[in-house]
C-alpha cells in the first residue's frame, strides 16, 4: 500500500507545483498588462496626501485590509468623479524608419483620467483609501484597482482644501466601448455595501477608423464646410522627433497632426519655461505647409536664439478656430455659435536642457583656435596691404573727427537749453550755486533753519545747504533718507509691513461686538495691523465725526467689511424706506449710527475686504459685496492675512494650526464666535426682538407751523421795509415843504427891498449883483439840496 500511494502523492504534487506558477503567472501578467501611473496626488498637494494606487483582483476581502472602525465612524461617498476620456497621436508606434506600419490602431492610443475629491467633511478622519471598480461592455469584469492614503493624517486643514485625487491610464481601455466605473470608499461597513459613487460613459471611436464599419466611414470623413468633429476636443498631438542643436542654440520640433475629419487648419507650437507656466516663444504651423508620411502629416518648426544652460519644454495645440471663424474644438454648442464652449488640448513634452556645447570634445583631434585661424588666413601682399591700409585709415580719421564735431554741436545745444530752461532766472541761480554737501550731527534745531533729520540716521549721511539757511550741520537736510535702510533691515530681520486697517461693522449685539473686538486684537497684536475701530477711536469721534468718518477711509490702506444680519437689515431698511425710517436696538448705543453713515464712504475704496463670522448666514451679505470672496471667520483666517498683505502667507508659522491654537487671543476669537453661535441657538429671532423701527419723517403738523412762523416772518420784514421807506418819503417832503418856505421868504424880502426880483415860475434868479457871486450861490444851494435829500 506504501509503495503504491508514495508515487501516486509524489505524481500529484509536482502537477500542482506545474500549475500554480502558471496560474500565478497568469495572474501576475493579468494585472500587469495595463499600464497606469502609481501615485494618484496633484504635484501642489503631494505634501499634504499620500496616496499610492496598485491593481488588485476583483475578490480582495477588503475587511481583512481596513477592518471596519470600532466607533462605526465610516467615510462618506466621493465628491465630483469626472472621467475624461483622450486621444494621443503615438508616431513613434505606428511609423518605422520612415515606412507607414501596417496596424493602424497604433497610431493613436486612448487615455483616460478618473479623478474625484475628498470628502470635505469630518467623517474624512475615518477615511483610509478607495477601491475602483471598471466594468467593461456586457457586464463582464474588466479591473479593479486599490489607492491606499491610510498613511495620510487628516487634519482640518487637509479636509478644508478637499484636494483631487487622479487615477490615470493609457491601456487599460478600449476605444468605442461602453464602461461602468465605481468608486468604493473604505473602509465598508459590509462587502458591497459601502459608500460608493457610479459613473457610466463611451470612449471615443478610433481616429483611423476602419473599411468595413460604416459608422468609422462616417465619422472619419474629410468633408470640412461648415461642419466640426464631435471628437476634435479630445484629441491630443504627439511628437515624433525633438533635435537640441547646442552649437546653433537651436531647438527643432516635429509634431505629428491629426487625420483630415478633425478639419484642423493650423497648429500652434509653443515653447515654456522649465515650469510650464510662462510662455516664451511660439508661432504657427499651416496644415499645407506640413509633410506627410503614409496616413501620417507632420510639422516641423525651429526655436532659434535660445539661452544656453536652461531649460525649455515643447508644446503643440491645434488652433481652435477656422478662417471662416467657425469653432473647430466643439466642447458644448453649435460650431458658429459664439456662446459655445471651444477648448483644443495641448500636448507637453518633458524639459529638454538647452547645454553648451564643448569644442574639444566635439573633435579631439582638431586644433586649436590660434592655429585653425593661422590655417584659414590666406597669403597676404605686403605692398598692396600697407596702401590699402594708409587709405582706409586716413578715411577712418576723418569720419571720426566729423562725428566728434557733430557730438559736440549737439552738446552745446542740449547745454544751453538747459541752462535757459533751469537756470534762467536770478533766484533759483543764486539758491542752487550755493549748495554744498555737509555731515549731519545730532544737535538741536534752530527757529530759523530747515527741520532736522532724524535721531536714527547715520552721522556720516549727506545733507544740502543753501544760502536761505545758515550752514550749520544740525539745520541741514539729508539727501538720501534712512528709510530705506531701516525698511532693508526690516525685510531682513522679517518683520511685518505698517499696514493701516479700517473694520466697519454694525453694532448687532455685546457678544458680536465682542467677536469683532477679539479680531481686531487679534490682527493688531499678532501682525502688527495698525487697526481703526470706531470704539478705539471716540475722542476723534467726538472733536469732529465728518472729519472722521473721511478720514478714517482716506488713511486705510485697507478697509475690512463685517456682514452680519444687523448690516444686511439696516443697509435693507435704508434703502427700501427713502430714509423714512431705520432700525435701532431697544438698548441703542453710542455708536451705533456709525455704520450706516460710514458703509457709503467705504464702499468707495478702492481695496475691500469682505468677511463674516461663522454665526452669520451667507445670504445676509451686503448687495455691493456679494459677487466678491467671503472669508468667514476663524476658518479662513490665513488666506485672510493673505488677502491683507497681498501675498501668499499660509507656510507662515504664526499661520499655522500649532501657532493658532496655543495664541490667546486667537483662542478668545474662536470663543466669541462660539458664544454668538450657541446664543443664535437658543434665541433664533433674537435680532426681532432686540431691534424696533424708528421713523424719522417730520409730522404734517410741525411742517405746517413752521410754514406759518416763516410767512410771519416775511410779513414782519415787508412791514418793516415798508415803515423805513415811508419814514424816507416824509423827510424828503419836509425838506422839499422847508425849501419852498425859504425861496418864499427870500422872494418877499425881494419885493420889499426892491433890489432884486424873482419869477417863481422859471425858477431862474435875476440878481443885481455880479454873476460871480450868483454862480457861487447857486453850487452851495445845490450841495444843502442833496445833504437834505440823502
Amino acid at each position: 500500500m506504501l509503495q503504491i500511494k508514495f508515487p501516486t502523492c509524489l505524481f500529484v504534487l509536482l502537477q500542482l507545483c506545474l500549475i500554480f506558477p502558471f496560474c500565478f503567472s497568469q495572474q501576475l501578467q493579468q494585472i500587469k498588462r495595463h499600464s497606469f501611473r502609481e501615485t494618484c496626488v496633484d504635484e501642489h498637494d503631494k505634501d499634504l496626501i499620500s496616496c499610492i494606487v496598485s491593481a488588485v483582483d476583483c475578490s480582495i476581502n477588503i475587511e481583512k485590509l481596513f477592518p471596519p472602525p470600532t466607533n462605526n465612524n465610516f467615510p462618506s461617498e466621493a465628491h465630483d468623479l469626472r472621467i475624461e476620456p483622450f486621444t494621443k497621436a503615438t508616431p513613434h508606434k505606428g511609423v518605422k524608419d520612415g515606412n507607414e506600419s501596417n496596424d493602424h490602431q497604433q497610431h493613436h492610443q486612448l487615455h483616460v483620467d478618473i479623478s474625484w475629491q475628498i470628502p470635505p467633511n469630518n467623517s474624512t478622519k475615518a477615511l483610509k483609501g478607495f477601491l475602483l471598480e471598471i466594468d467593461g461592455e456586457n457586464g463582464r469584469k474588466h479591473a479593479c484597482f486599490l489607492l491606499n492614503v491610510s498613511k495620510t493624517v487628516w487634519n482640518t486643514e487637509n479636509i478644508a482644501a478637499s484636494p483631487r485625487l487622479h487615477f490615470s491610464t493609457d491601456s487599460l481601455f478600449n476605444f468605442g466601448q461602453s464602461y461602468q466605473v465605481e468608486l468604493f470608499s473604505l473602509p465598508e461597513r459590509s462587502a458591497g455595501l459601502g459608500a460608493s459613487v457610479h459613473n457610466q460613459f463611451k470612449t471615443p471611436h478610433h481616429p483611423s477608423g476602419s473599411e468595413t464599419n460604416a459608422l468609422n466611414q462616417q465619422l472619419i470623413s474629410p468633408n470640412c464646410t461648415k461642419v466640426a468633429n464631435q471628437f476634435a476636443s479630445k484629441w491630443t498631438a504627439g511628437f515624433r522627433h525633438i533635435y537640441v542643436h547646442s552649437a546653433a542654440r537651436i531647438l527643432q520640433v516635429e509634431f505629428v497632426g491629426a487625420p483630415p475629419q478633425f478639419c484642423f487648419e493650423q497648429y500652434e507650437v509653443r515653447l515654456l519655461d522649465e515650469t510650464g507656466q510662462e510662455l516664451l516663444y511660439f508661432g504657427v504651423v499651416p496644415v499645407e505647409e506640413m509633410q506627410k508620411s503614409g496616413s501620417l502629416i507632420f510639422g516641423t518648426y525651429n526655436f532659434t536664439n535660445l539661452e544656453y544652460d536652461k531649460n525649455y519644454i515643447p508644446s503643440v495645440i491645434p488652433v481652435e478656430r477656422a478662417a471662416d471663424g467657425r469653432c473647430l474644438c466643439p466642447v458644448s454648442g453649435k460650431p458658429y455659435d459664439e456662446t459655445a464652449v471651444c477648448s483644443c488640448v495641448a500636448a507637453d513634452w518633458h524639459s529638454v536642457r538647452m547645454t553648451r556645447p564643448d569644442v574639444l570634445k566635439l573633435c579631439p583631434g582638431c586644433p586649436s583656435q590660434n592655429d585653425t585661424l593661422a590655417l584659414l588666413s590666406p597669403p597676404v601682399n605686403y605692398e598692396n596691404s600697407l596702401r590699402d591700409q594708409g587709405s582706409n585709415s586716413t578715411l577712418w580719421i576723418l569720419l571720426l573727427v566729423f562725428n566728434c564735431l557733430f557730438l559736440l554741436l549737439i552738446f552745446l545745444l542740449i547745454a544751453a537749453y538747459l541752462r535757459c530752461r533751469i537756470f534762467g532766472s536770478a533766484p533759483y541761480k543764486n539758491q542752487f550755486r550755493r549748495i554744498r554737501f555737509i555731515p549731519t550731527t545730532n544737535t538741536q534745531q534752530q527757529n530759523h533753519c530747515l527741520p532736522q533729520i532724524s535721531k536714527s540716521s547715520p552721522p556720516t549721511s549727506l545733507a544740502v545747504c543753501t544760502n536761505s539757511t545758515s550752514c550749520n550741520s544740525s539745520l541741514a537736510v539729508p539727501l538720501i533718507s534712512s528709510e530705506s535702510e531701516e525698511s532693508d533691515e526690516q525685510q531682513k530681520r522679517g518683520e511685518w509691513t505698517n499696514l493701516t486697517l479700517l473694520i466697519i461693522y454694525s453694532h448687532d449685539c455685546k457678544l458680536h461686538e465682542q467677536a469683532v473686538v477679539a479680531l481686531a486684537e487679534f490682527l493688531r497684536d499678532r501682525f502688527g495691523i495698525n487697526v481703526k475701530l470706531d470704539r478705539w477711536e471716540t475722542t476723534q469721534i467726538d472733536s469732529n465725526l465728518t472729519d472722521w468718518l473721511s478720514s478714517s477711509v482716506i488713511s486705510a490702506d485697507k478697509v475690512l467689511i463685517i456682514n452680519s444680519e444687523g448690516a444686511w437689515e439696516r443697509y435693507l431698511a435704508k434703502i427700501n424706506s427713502h430714509s423714512h425710517w431705520v432700525l435701532e436696538r431697544n438698548d441703542r448705543g453710542l455708536l451705533d449710527h456709525l455704520f450706516l453713515a460710514h458703509i457709503d464712504l467705504a464702499l468707495q475704496h478702492h481695496s475691500i475686504v469682505s468677511t463674516r463670522f461663522a454665526y452669520s448666514k451667507a445670504d445676509k451679505t451686503l448687495p455691493l459685496l456679494q459677487g466678491r470672496l467671503q472669508y468667514i471667520l476663524p476658518d479662513n483666517i490665513s488666506p485672510l492675512i493673505s488677502a491683507l498683505f497681498g501675498q501668499n502667507l499660509r507656510q507662515d508659522e504664526r499661520l499655522s494650526s500649532s501657532s493658532l491654537s496655543e495664541y490667546s487671543q486667537f483662542i478668545k476669537l474662536k470663543e466669541c464666535v462660539k458664544e454668538m453661535s450657541e446664543f443664535i441657538k437658543q434665541k433664533p429671532n433674537w435680532f426681532a426682538l432686540s431691534h424696533s423701527k424708528i421713523t424719522t419723517i417730520v409730522d404734517e403738523r410741525e411742517e405746517k407751523g413752521e410754514e406759518k412762523g416763516r410767512k410771519e416772518e416775511e410779513k414782519k420784514e415787508e412791514k418793516i421795509k415798508i415803515e423805513e421807506e415811508t419814514k424816507i418819503e416824509e423827510n424828503s417832503e419836509m425838506s422839499e415843504e422847508e425849501e419852498i418856505s425859504s425861496e418864499t421868504r427870500k422872494d418877499t424880502i425881494g419885493e420889499s427891498s426892491g433890489s432884486s426880483t424873482a419869477k417863481l415860475d422859471s425858477g431862474i434868479f435875476d440878481w443885481t449883483g455880479n454873476e460871480e457871486e450868483m454862480a457861487s450861490t447857486k453850487v452851495m444851494s445845490g450841495e444843502l439840496q442833496k445833504q437834505t435829500n440823502n
